[in-house]
């Protein structure tokens, strides 16, 4: 049994992006967005400045759920950059009423996924997304990136792994059992 499960955990481990990425994830299926709970970015001394990846256009407008937030002013909308085609996040811009200075950080939230409001756009332009991860870089003084998770239902897939793991623990059982 170690000889099929220690491969599969060191793939996974080696999957893991930084632990300490904002982390922001998007379900198509649900339609909902979430700023996961645990995960957080710190200001640096440098830049104030809240662009993360590439900011050109303004595609899409946030204005709820936003990610906590503690620093100078408020914390009031997220502005996404999309790709051309509409299937990658190539940036976002966190807004706050006035630089947030030192010290300052954005956090994910304890309430879990919620519908988003727009003030420019509609979900419909998550939709052409490609599922993935990734991390957008920041632009300005900040400990890390934002990571960006584009999932489907997350049930089917966990689902379907439990299967396999079922399928494939009862085989070496049987195996065993009926020599």
């Amino acid at each position: 049994m170690r000889n099929i499960l220690a491969p599969l955990l060191v793939f996974l481990l080696g999957q893991m992006p930084s632990l300490a990425a904002l982390t922001f994830t998007i379900d198509k299926t649900t339609e909902q967005v979430d700023w996961v709970n645990g995960f957080s970015i710190t200001k640096t001394t440098g830049i104030d400045n809240n662009n993360f990846g590439t900011n050109l256009a303004d595609d899409l407008v946030l204005s709820s759920p936003l990610s906590s937030y503690s620093g100078n002013g408020s914390h009031f909308q997220v502005n996404f950059d999309l790709s051309p085609d509409l299937t990658r996040i190539q940036g976002m811009r966190l807004f706050t009423t006035v630089p947030p200075g030192n010290p300052a950080s954005f956090s994910g939230t304890p309430e879990g996924p919620a519908t988003p409001t727009f003030s420019l756009g509609s979900f419909s332009l998550f939709a052409g997304l490609n599922y993935g991860d990734y991390t957008l870089s920041p632009v300005g003084a900040w400990s890390d990136g934002i990571r960006v998770l584009v999932v489907p239902e997350p049930a089917a897939p966990l689902l379907c792994v439990l299967g396999l793991v079922i399928v494939i623990i009862s085989r070496a059982y049987y195996r065993r059992a009926y020599r």
